[in-house]
């Protein structure tokens, strides 16, 4: 087992050849060292160590290659070496002033040795969120779900770049095609089942509060799928936390970053406990049952995330690809009419343009197309007028009072009587002239 590290520092007088090192480092009364070893609390390990200037001309530096090295003599002594030798690299790094010498780790061999008993542990993972989806999907939508849901221009696309004719198979493909992200994505990232589009239309014909529907409004909270269902079947705190803490830990390993027994032992610890949940959610999924609207909206973000994720990846498309080719189709835009194409495997319920979707609500207010709710003409709104109802001013202003008249009020300033305009709402007792006047 070896540990080797690289030290940086200024060429000065301090610490400037080998001999100058090993005092530094004997400052510790349990460190000795001797030809070719050094000892730490009377255990022994082979020590090399070699000096260098830098030979850059722009910069007068030196450099010390150190290297830590342990026989391990079986399988079952490797921990106690490990914790052996971790407390020698400690004690070193401990006496090593951090302001004048930088340290740089070379190779080690304590965190490749807890990374690679990471990956069995992680892979299992993987493969256990890969089964609750592919059984969830299967038994909730049946086999031909994503055959259902594409449509013919899209699945003609697939089938030619993929070389595959049963979508079912390149869905499976595709989950294990799709890297740990997009497998936590469509389990615990939060989504609305409708649209701001929706909501507007709600609020906008309901006249009375009381009339709202609550249960109606809460469906626009956004909920991860874990939530929506998953957890009917399995209680589990604190799982969002303990999944970040468990992704963390994953990119270490996978992304080769140093990991120690501390790590490890926090690995094993997540695992343990997130798997146990995972087999009891696997074996408890026929129990669960959902609406036919449940299963347009899981199926529409089964497609967000691993068609745009993992199957475009297995269909040979980088991260920054084009997909003008593949899954784009003519469409036409909800809100500002005009005609743009669509890439079908992105999430967009409300069927907005791309200018519509990076638009402010208020630039969306003055460009909107309504459909008057009453005689069905289209008309844009008037920002500078207050209206509650999806109809058109004169459709408004005939429904408010006969001839589109409206009651007499009595100005609080002048005294005079006065109307408000037909259709529109005051929150001032003052005639117009008034109003302005005090501008």
């Amino acid at each position: 087992m070896n540990i080797e590290y690289l030290l940086i520092k200024k060429e000065d007088d301090f610490c400037k050849s080998v001999r100058g090192f090993n005092n530094l480092l004997k400052t510790d009364i349990n460190i000795k060292i001797e030809k070719g070893s050094i000892t730490y609390k009377r255990k022994k390990f082979s020590y090399k160590v070699s000096t260098n200037k830098i030979t850059d001309k722009s910069t007068a530096e030196r450099s010390f290659n150190i290297l830590l090295s342990k026989k391990i003599k079986s399988k079952s002594a490797i921990e106690k070496e490990i914790e052996d030798i971790t407390e020698l690299k400690r004690a070193i790094l401990k006496v090593l002033p951090i302001d004048k010498i930088k340290v740089s780790i070379l190779w080690d061999d304590i965190s490749n040795h807890y990374s690679i008993n990471a990956y069995p542990l992680l892979n299992e993972l993987e493969n256990l969120l890969r089964k609750l989806i592919l059984k969830f999907m299967l038994t909730n939508m049946g086999t031909d779900w994503l055959d259902n849901a594409t449509p013919k221009e899209v699945k003609e696309n697939i089938v030619q770049r993929a070389k595959q004719n049963n979508l079912r198979f390149l869905f499976q493909n595709a989950l294990f095609e799709a890297d740990f992200i997009h497998l936590n994505g469509f389990l615990f990232k939060p989504y609305s089942t409708l649209s701001t589009d929706q909501l507007s239309t709600i609020i906008e014909t309901t006249e009375n509060i009381e009339d709202l529907d609550l249960e109606v409004i809460k469906s626009f909270v956004p909920k991860s799928n874990w939530d929506r269902y998953f957890s009917k079947l399995i209680k589990f705190q604190s799982l969002e936390k303990k999944w970040e803490q468990l992704y963390e830990l994953r990119n270490k390993v996978a992304h080769n970053k140093p990991i120690d027994k501390g790590d490890f032992e926090e690995l094993k610890r997540l695992h343990l406990e997130i798997t146990d949940k995972l087999n009891k959610a696997i074996e408890k999924l026929d129990e669960l049952s959902i609406t036919d609207e449940e299963k347009e909206d899981v199926t529409k973000q089964a497609v967000s995330d691993f068609i745009t994720g993992g199957t475009k990846s297995y269909l040979g498309y980088s991260s920054g690809a084009t997909t003008n080719s593949f899954l784009n189709l003519p469409c036409t835009c909800s809100v500002c009419g005009k005609s743009f194409n669509e890439d079908v495997a992105a999430f967009n319920p409300d069927r907005k343009c791309p200018d519509c979707q990076k638009a402010s609500p208020w630039n969306l207010y003055l460009i909107m197309d309504n459909k008057c709710s009453k005689c069905g003409k289209v008309f844009k709104k008037d920002p500078t007028r207050v209206s509650f109802t999806n109809e058109c001013p004169e459709c408004e202003n005939s429904g408010l009072y006969p001839l589109g008249y409206s009651p007499s009020k009595v100005c609080s300033s002048c005294g005079k009587s006065y109307n408000d305009e037909p259709g529109t709402i005051s929150f001032s007792n003052k005639c117009p002239e008034c109003q302005i006047s005090q501008l």
